[in-house]
């Protein structure tokens, strides 16, 4: 038996089309619980006797993870399919390449995709699937997504040959290629050389059992309901600007509360593209600074972004989160 646990993807022209399409990229995961549903079953708990005989088929939704290091090429794809909103530009970006402008939208259904899990012995096909949430994580390694995923059902394909993935040829993004900038109306609050860590994440609540109708036991249809973006940061801890804009005042609570800050993430990938991911309007949710004997002494911030004006490839559009990646990917299209 050979070791191939891998993970394709394709966005899909409709729902959870009958004949999945085929992968369009792969990616080398480090880990996935995307599965079968658990229980997918009717019991009938009828008077006859104290236990069940009877049974039938149920609603069938698979649910699960995908973990991978991202790169600058497969990413695109992630924050189009969780955040919805997408522009692209032919070569419109720095030294001829490609630009994609990707934006939280108001429309509650996103885009769907098909992903292919290579599981050893075969490869386990979901269509209809729709991101709830996505997280990217970058502390000391590399720069880790991980996607949550709800799909409409799931097959069964022939597992593929390590030479037949469509691998990315961009190397994969490591903590010293990502930067982050706090700012407020005065300027930088905090520079990314005090940034120890960092976690965000654009959680869409969405909802499989939402889409269930009759005449079929599969989501006709997977809606998304309150996006919410968020992002966790761990800084060196060198003065009191942080908790200062969380009170609102330099000496403690205002009545006005916390001031805006935006959050601004960079992430460099040399010849391969580059992008940046803007949170243009912030608040602080909470701001933690708690000593523990001699140990280094690390601020803990939560920041919430809200919805916000932006120009969106010369249109000014309202969103809680823009993103422009650079790279030599084609339009991310079905």
């Amino acid at each position: 038996m050979t070791v191939l646990r891998y993970a394709g993807f394709k966005e899909e022209d409709s729902f959870a089309p009958d004949s999945p399409p085929p992968a369009q990229f792969h990616v080398d995961k480090t880990g996935s619980s995307l599965d079968t549903p658990g229980e997918p079953h009717l019991i009938y708990g009828g008077g006859l006797g104290r236990a069940a005989k009877v049974h039938r088929p149920g609603f069938y939704s698979p649910s699960g993870n995908i973990v991978y290091a991202s790169d600058i090429n497969t990413i695109a794809y992630f924050l189009k399919w969780a955040l919805g909103g997408y522009k692209f530009n032919l070569e419109g970006g720095t030294n001829g390449l490609n630009e994609h402008k990707i934006y939280g939208a108001k429309d509650v259904f996103l885009p769907s995709f098909c992903a292919g899990l290579g599981k050893d012995h075969f490869e386990h096909v979901f269509s209809g699937c729709v991101i709830n949430t996505l997280q990217l994580e970058v502390e000391g390694e590399f720069a880790v997504l991980t996607a949550e995923v709800l799909a409409a059902k799931d097959s069964k394909d022939d597992i593929k040959k390590i030479e037949d993935l469509s691998l990315p040829k961009a190397y994969l993004l490591a903590f010293h290629n990502v930067t982050v900038v706090i700012g407020d109306e005065n300027g930088n609050v905090v520079e990314s050389d005090d940034v120890k860590s960092l976690t965000l994440d654009i959680n869409n609540n969405s909802d499989a059992e939402a889409g269930r109708a009759l005449g079929s036991r599969y989501s006709k249809r997977i809606r998304s309901n309150e996006r919410e973006v968020t992002a966790n940061m761990n800084l060196n801890y060198t003065n009191t600007d942080v908790i200062e804009k969380f009170w609102g005042s330099e000496s403690g609570p205002a009545d006005t509360g916390t001031k805006e800050i935006d959050v601004e993430i960079a992430l460099e990938s040399g010849e391969h593209g580059s992008g940046v991911i803007t949170l243009p309007k912030c608040i602080l949710m909470g701001v933690n600074t708690q000593p523990s004997g001699r140990d280094e002494l690390v601020q803990e911030i939560n920041v919430r972004a809200l919805m916000d004006t932006e120009e969106v490839d010369g249109e000014d559009t309202e969103t809680d989160i823009v993103a422009t990646i650079e790279n030599n990917e084609s339009e991310i299209s079905s």
